[in-house]
């Protein structure tokens, strides 16, 4: 699968083609030649093949749904048989923008903090043998220890510590592959405090967006819940909401099969509701989702702000835990003997 960042060069450049009358073939050639990636640079020219050979865009593109997300190929369908793939890669463009800029803030606001806390949790596991260190040291030569020396006494906790980490890794990613642990695992995931909004928010914006692309281009019900919920990568929620079909299927409408999902915040449900009565349900959809989008963003310049003193406060707990084994143990223990 081709990375985000690919995806939205890939739009844009097309965007840009279209926008200015150049054919889909010629449009094609040109991507091509300014691709990011020989990957990209050879999918481009085989999918410019197969339209020479008689093949629509998007059945062109369907053939390489590996390496393209299913939003991109069932929007581009969708732009076709509408007559409106400029507006579908307008909105597009818009979509892969938002998320790309989301990762980029959520590395840059949350990194630091994460770190951290990485940190404190290896010294609270190493914490045990850092006491035992201190212990047999006198109060006059703590302070001449070097440093190196140290870390050569602590260089199997250090071990211990890398080695369990990457044991975790390698068993969780052995159990993503069953789909059990992988649905628990991701409902696990928008469960956990402060972050699991927004990764359920960040989830749900991409299933709206799918949605309204798809309502926007004339597909039929059990497509666009299927497809939508393809978008999403969090399998709990894209299970849900594929389920809530059901309600469709026994005679409900969108608003009812929404809401049976049981994912979706009063909002959006008020918005489907206006949508279907109006009769304009993608562009429902599509301000639902910027305003949640919005939501994401204003969470992310706040969420540090709570995170550290958080970590201010369990470094001190450390600080004062090491400092109790070290030099008020010792005093209490001489005492009891007294």
């Amino acid at each position: 699968m081709f990375s985000l960042k690919v995806h939205n060069t890939f739009v844009h450049q097309l965007k840009n083609c279209v926008k200015s009358g150049i054919p889909i073939i010629r449009s094609l050639d040109i991507l091509s030649e300014n691709s990011p990636t020989y990957r990209l640079r050879k999918t481009v020219r085989r999918m410019s093949a197969d339209i020479q050979k008689g093949s629509s865009f998007h059945e062109a593109l369907a053939k390489h749904h590996r390496k393209f997300d299913s939003l991109l190929i069932s929007s581009i369908a969708a732009g076709e048989k509408s007559g409106q793939l400029e507006e579908f890669l307008d909105e597009l463009e818009l979509y892969y923008s938002n998320v790309l800029e989301i990762r980029r803030r959520a590395i840059g606001e949350l990194f630091f903090p994460l770190m951290e806390l990485a940190l404190m949790l290896a010294i609270l596991i190493a914490l045990p043998s850092i006491i035992e260190f201190f212990m047999r040291l006198s109060p006059a030569t703590i302070e001449e220890v070097p440093f190196f020396t140290f870390l050569v006494y602590l260089r199997q906790t250090i071990l211990t510590v890398l080695g369990s980490i990457i044991l975790v890794l390698v068993i969780l990613r052995l159990l993503s592959f069953f789909p059990a642990f992988k649905n628990l695992f991701d409902f696990s995931i928008i469960r956990i405090p402060l972050t699991g909004k927004i990764v359920k928010k960040i989830s749900l914006y991409k299933i709206l967006m799918s949605f309204s692309f798809l309502a926007k281009g004339g597909m039929d019900v059990q497509t666009m819940f299927n497809q939508s919920a393809d978008s999403c990568r969090n399998r709990y929620l894209a299970k849900k909401f594929r389920r809530s079909l059901r309600a469709i299927q026994n005679g409900g409408n969108i608003k009812q099969a929404f809401l049976r999902s049981n994912i979706f915040p009063p909002q959006v449900i008020e918005s489907v509701n206006i949508g279907e009565q109006t009769g304009k349900l993608d562009e429902q959809l599509q301000k639902t989702a910027q305003q949640m989008i919005e939501e994401v963003f204003m969470t992310l310049k706040i969420l540090p702000k709570f995170i550290t003193p958080l970590l201010l406060l369990l470094m001190g707990l450390l600080v004062l835990m090491l400092a109790l084994e070290i030099y008020i143990k010792p005093i209490i223990d001489i005492m009891e003997r007294i």
